[in-house]
């Protein structure tokens, strides 16, 4: 685990000696599917902890961050889109995954795509999936990339205001320790709020299919 540390150190030194460019990039590489040493919510972390120092501002923050997430994310769901499916279908009897079962899964997917695009991003660790998902069944681009950015934003505005508020309270954040923490609340936060979204967006279907056929001429009616 030495190198993993090291590779960490030196990432937050790139960040350090490079700001805005740094971050562009490492941010790039990230939302295009390569893993970094270090989570990307380690590096804006790391950057909210600069902008509490004056090196950094909020605004060339999310200049570099919101231009490289929407490169990156374009790309991957561009090579999903184009050869995605054609694997997932040369694969999927392998796992009982039949063209049939795609297509209802697509259907599915254009419906409620841009939402599942929302809270696939904004929640840590299945960001890149949700992109791939979304190419594969082809959630039309003018929906995903707005809901994309979406969640680019409100996962910035969050880490950076953690990142900032710690280090004006004099908290040291470990970045491999404390930003797996933060990643697990902010997991729990979403997969809350999605919960509670399709539970209420199911709930009166459940109960229109669950209440008893009316059967014509019934006196009561």
């Amino acid at each position: 685990m030495d190198w993993v540390m090291q590779s960490s150190r030196d990432l937050i030194g790139f960040i350090g000696g490079h700001n805005y460019a740094a971050l562009f990039l490492l941010i790039l590489i990230e939302e295009a599917g390569c893993p970094l040493p270090l989570p990307g919510e380690s590096l804006i972390l790391y950057a909210g902890s600069r902008i509490a120092l004056g090196q950094m501002s909020a605004l060339g923050v999310f200049a570099a961050v919101v231009p490289a997430s929407a490169i990156g994310c374009t790309f991957l769901y561009i090579i999903s889109r184009t050869g995605g499916r054609a694997l997932v279908e040369r694969v999927g009897h392998r796992i009982h995954l039949t063209e049939k079962t795609l297509d209802k899964w697509e259907a599915k997917a254009k419906r409620i795509g841009p939402i599942a695009v929302l809270f696939g991003r904004l929640t840590p660790g299945i960001r890149v999936p949700t992109d791939v998902a979304a190419g594969i069944f082809r959630i039309p681009f003018q929906f995903y990339l707005p809901y994309a950015l979406l969640a680019t934003c409100i996962r910035l505005t969050f880490f950076l205001y953690v990142g900032a508020t710690a280090h004006r309270l004099g908290l040291a954040i470990g970045f491999t320790r404390d930003a797996k923490f933060l990643t697990a609340v902010a997991v729990l936060l979403v997969a809350s709020t999605a919960a509670l979204f399709t539970w209420r967006h199911l709930r009166p279907r459940a109960r229109r299919m669950a209440q008893p056929p009316v059967a014509l001429g019934d006196p009561s009616i």
